[in-house]
């Protein structure tokens, strides 16, 4: 059926059904683990013009010689790119901020200071994560192979994408009601607007979360459930079941909730603001995992939209990262998840028209079965990577992810950037597999540690603050870029200034660069 509210007289894509070889979010809403965000509670302010005394400077020079003379032996590359990340990331902020950012700059790479100024240009030390405090809970350029592992080499390869992909997390980046950052609550997340203002900064892709309504259509939205208030007067009753929904009592007025996948299209594109002038729509609520409720307010709200809407009307540079979104709590029969990806494939098979698409999805039985549908498209699996734990030990860590991926023919893998911290082995195996691998997280929101993900090797990272991040990885490929090409007037290379350190930092970087260094 048409899921568009513009009349359509597209024929039915026949999809394939069979099968190749033998066997996507910590989260701020209600809408399950399986997210690209996090809580708010993890960052922390500072006062970056806190001067330090005589006894903390040789504190923390006594601190760093400890870091510089423990760790710096018997590491491998990739071990030493999180080492570097882990001391730049959990020293003591309340300290000279400018010393720790030289000591990120002269640590992970050998930038030129001019390259080092643009990537830390956007950073603020509020928004940089105690990482001590988190809890423990595709085609280089033109379709690489590692992008096209198991895609049929006979039909047109979809997906162009560079060297570092930068994706907007639900398009210019997910919405925290309860965040006291403003680009937290800019524009409405998974929307038209909020997808065309993630284009015009320097970005690939967008990611966003796809579920279909009961009449079959694609609907671009996160959360499982859909809230709205109504006078208890209205309210004659109650369904208190898990595939339905239910309404909670609070005062005079209740919050009730609707699984988003039980909606028809009209019901669904009734909540929020309204296409049509002079129309009112019902206001949306959201609900925490803590089981806090907030109105759904945010600067520059936007109508809720379906998947066929977002192709027709988001800039056609951008490519989707489509998140075929489903509840962890339920059990989903083949017959069912059959249903729910035939409609997705159909809505991108009859109005993709060139664009760059990738599928992905924490359910594993849900990559599974699209990868055997299509070919077309690359497919990942989302994992947590063992951040959390689930009854399907299919998610619970990276090892699991690869052989997921490479005993199915997927692409690649989408995980948690803690999860990679945590492990960072694991990215020499992924890519010993052929696999691609980006990540997500609140982690991504600080330039330095995107570009530590950038020199071990990772392929992109999924981000809500677009700007901020794009800019800062756009300036850096394109310094990378300048350095290489820059020759004097008489041919030759132009020999550059050599950047200031201090003996100490001077030793450290010695010690460090050459295992950092990425091998072609």
């Amino acid at each position: 059926m048409n899921c568009s509210p513009t009349p359509s007289n597209k024929e039915d894509v026949q999809l394939s059904t069979s099968s190749d070889d033998d066997d996507d979010d910590g989260d701020d809403d209600g809408g399950g683990s399986d997210d690209h965000g996090g809580d708010n509670e993890g960052l922390y302010t500072t006062n970056a013009s806190q001067n330090r005394s005589d006894d903390d400077n040789r504190t923390h020079r006594r601190m760093r010689e400890h870091f510089y003379d423990s760790f710096l032996c018997d590491l491998n590359p990739v071990s030493n790119a999180y080492f570097v990340a882990r001391v730049s990331l959990s020293v003591d902020m309340s300290s000279d901020v400018s010393f720790h950012r030289r000591l990120i700059l002269s640590s992970i790479t050998n930038l030129s200071q001019v390259k080092a100024m643009k990537v830390l240009k956007a950073v603020h030390v509020c928004d940089v994560p105690n990482l001590d405090q988190v809890p423990e809970n595709a085609a280089s350029a033109l379709c690489s192979s590692r992008f096209r592992a198991g895609v049929n080499d006979e039909e047109e390869c979809k997906c162009k994408i560079p060297k570092f992909l930068v994706m907007g997390h639900r398009g210019n980046g997910m919405n925290m009601l309860q965040s006291s950052d403003p680009r937290m609550k800019s524009i409405k997340e998974n929307s038209l607007l909020s997808f065309n203002e993630a284009a015009k900064f320097p970005i690939h892709f967008v990611e966003f979360d796809v579920q279909v309504t009961k009449d079959d259509c694609p609907v671009i939205y996160h959360d499982n459930f859909i809230l709205h208030e109504e006078k208890a007067s209205y309210l004659f009753t109650f369904a208190f079941t898990v595939d339905i929904g239910y309404a909670i009592e609070q005062d005079d007025d209740a919050i009730v909730e609707n699984r988003v996948t039980e909606l028809t299209l009209a019901d669904f594109l009734s909540y929020g603001p309204q296409k049509l002038p002079g129309t009112e729509g019902k206001p949306i609520f959201r609900k925490l995992k803590d089981g806090r409720i907030f109105e759904w307010k945010v600067d520059q709200d936007a109508p809720l939209c379906t998947l066929e809407e977002a192709f027709q009307n988001v800039d056609r540079s951008l490519g989707f990262n489509v998140e075929l979104k489903f509840d962890d709590l339920v059990d989903y029969t083949e017959e069912e998840l059959s249903r729910i990806l035939k409609a997705i494939l159909k809505a991108v098979f009859e109005n993709a028209e060139g664009r760059a698409v990738m599928f992905s999805s924490f359910q594993p039985d849900a990559v599974l079965l699209i990868r055997k549908l299509q070919s077309a498209y690359p497919v990942y699996f989302l994992t947590n990577g063992g951040t959390e734990i689930y009854t399907d030990v299919r998610r619970n860590s990276l090892d699991d992810a690869i052989k997921l991926c490479v005993d199915n023919g997927l692409q690649g893998i989408v995980s948690e950037f803690r999860a990679v911290f945590r492990n960072p082995g694991a990215v020499a195996r992924i890519k010993e597999s052929k696999l691609s691998l980006i990540t997500y997280g609140q982690l991504n929101n600080v330039p330095e540690v995107v570009y530590m993900q950038y020199l071990m090797g990772i392929d992109g990272v999924i981000v809500d603050l677009v700007k901020e991040i794009s800019e800062s990885v756009s300036d850096v490929t394109q310094v990378e870029e300048e350095e290489k090409s820059s020759y004097g007037e008489d041919g030759k290379i132009e020999a550059k200034a050599k950047p200031q350190f201090s003996v100490e930092e001077l030793s450290f970087r010695m010690k460090v660069i050459p295992e950092l260094m990425i091998q072609p």
